[in-house]
């Protein structure tokens, strides 16, 4: 069964940016192996990967300006929006 990295299309990325994760998502990134996870993407020259998890537009769009500080390398921007 296709994982949701998988699914994202994360292939060889060795760096994946995320933002605002759930607590619940935290297993999932667990099951990576050989993957750095970052909680904040101050200070990389490149993105090469980056999900945030987002509840309004508003929020989309703060995430989007925070990383558009760094250069993207072959990036896949995932916004992913939640109900609570």
């Amino acid at each position: 069964m296709a994982t949701i990295f998988d699914k994202l299309n994360l292939k060889d990325q060795q760096t994946l940016v995320v933002i605002n994760s759930p607590h619940s998502f935290d297993d999932e990134l667990r099951q990576l192996k050989g993957v750095k996870i970052v909680r904040d993407s101050q200070g990389l020259s490149s993105v090469e990967f980056a999900i945030a998890f987002v509840t309004q537009r508003k929020e989309v769009d703060r995430a989007a300006r925070k990383q558009s500080a760094a250069t993207y390398a072959t990036t896949a921007c995932t916004a992913f929006e939640t109900r609570s």
